[in-house]
């Protein structure tokens, strides 16, 4: 009786323990979802108190520092090496002067004062760059205030040109020529490869006579433009010789009238008097032609320069002792203004050299040929633009 007694107990203790554990099976499962929500709670509360923080931090910093920074641009574009630079403008609108605190991260802190209710432009230098980088300026409140700056590089050998081109008011090519009439409109085009495959752009200048005159912006998208032409309009009141430079190219153009050639013989240009050396030349050309005479020691520097009619003959005296090679210009008409042909057809330097040497008693005398097959010497085509002016 005993043992069935025990056995009914064995069986009532099992089954309680099941229930047991089935309601706290049960109650872990109702409490489970409750846990994730509060979870999920908390983490939206978290992130919204944040939201409100960083809103009143922000709200804090425009009432304590209510300066606006304008950006000029917002990407900087530089050959590699030179100085990355660009100009912001802080606009105050409060009624009282602000010190303004700029922190650009080169170790450079700048202060400056914007006045009430006013503006002020100041120019931030970053230093020389070398490759692509990314710059945070920060300024206001604490430095909460932040711009983005992006300097772009491109090596100076991506960026080349090509030479020149010169066209009148009607469009018509006169390259060639490199002349116009006074009270003319001449246009100057430059085609710039960009080879870096970078977008880029880059402000170029026609400069005439080291006078800056206009400006203009080449740009390159990042699709992969490889040449952009910019043409510049001038218009040519005075006569003149003008040096005309775009970028790295540079011509020489002439502003004249036609007017009537002078002399044979006429000595153009002397920067070179009290020597003892003596230059025959004759001609077989049968246009005009200008002879110009420089040291090998200073190609860029016209010595003597002399004008030759078709077929004539001159001498050039009082050369001093050196060596010499000259430069042949041929073409048509003839400009006083700018002691110069107007349309030159032909150019040539003289591949051999001319030495000059005197003493007490004696002093060199040369003969040259030109124009004639086989001559007393050697010359190759040049473009006229190499011939030394000065």
């Amino acid at each position: 009786m005993n043992s069935v007694n025990d056995i009914d107990n064995a069986e009532n203790e099992q089954i309680n323990d099941e229930a047991v554990k089935t309601e706290e099976f049960n109650t872990k499962k109702n409490k489970e979802p409750l846990s994730i929500k509060r979870k999920y709670i908390v983490i939206a509360f978290v992130s919204f108190a944040v939201l409100v923080i960083v809103a009143f931090v922000c709200i804090i910093s425009n009432l304590l520092f209510p300066v606006k920074a304008e950006q000029n641009q917002a990407s900087i574009f530089i050959i590699s090496g030179e100085s990355a630079k660009t100009e912001m403008n802080f606009i105050n609108s409060s009624g009282t002067d602000k010190e303004l605190v700029l922190d650009y991260g080169q170790g450079e802190i700048i202060k400056k004062n914007i006045p009430a209710d006013g503006n002020k432009k100041i120019e931030l230098n970053f230093g020389r760059a070398q490759a692509d980088t990314s710059i945070e300026v920060k300024y206001g409140f604490l430095g909460l205030k932040k711009i983005q700056t992006q300097i772009i590089v491109v090596e100076p050998a991506q960026l080349s040109f090509s030479a020149i081109r010169i066209r009148d008011k009607s469009g018509t090519d006169i390259t060639q020529k490199k002349y116009c009439e006074p009270n003319s409109k001449v246009i100057f085009e430059a085609e710039i490869r960009n080879n870096s495959k970078k977008a880029f752009e880059r402000e170029y200048q026609l400069v005439i006579n080291k006078k800056v005159m206009t400006t203009k912006v080449a740009k390159w998208t990042e699709s992969g433009d490889v040449s952009v032409t910019l043409a510049f309009k001038h218009d040519f009141k005075e006569q003149g010789l003008y040096e005309i430079k775009i970028g790295n190219s540079k011509i020489n153009f002439i502003c004249s009238t036609n007017d009537t050639p002078p002399a044979n013989g006429t000595v153009l240009l002397n920067n070179n008097s009290g020597g003892k050396g003596v230059l025959k030349i004759n001609s077989k050309y049968n246009n005009d032609i200008i002879v110009t005479l420089a040291q090998t020691s200073s190609l860029d520097k016209a010595e003597k320069r002399i004008f030759l009619k078709a077929n004539g003959s001159a001498t050039i005296s009082g050369v001093k002792d050196g060596t010499y090679v000259i430069y042949v210009k041929g073409g048509k008409g003839y400009s006083n203004v700018a002691k110069d042909i107007l349309e030159p057809t032909s150019a040539y330097k003289s591949t051999d050299s001319m030495k000059f040497e005197s003493t007490a008693s004696t002093y060199s005398i040369w003969t040259l040929d030109l124009g004639v097959q086989g001559g007393n010497t050697g010359i190759t085509s040049i473009d006229n633009n190499s011939i030394p002016n000065n």
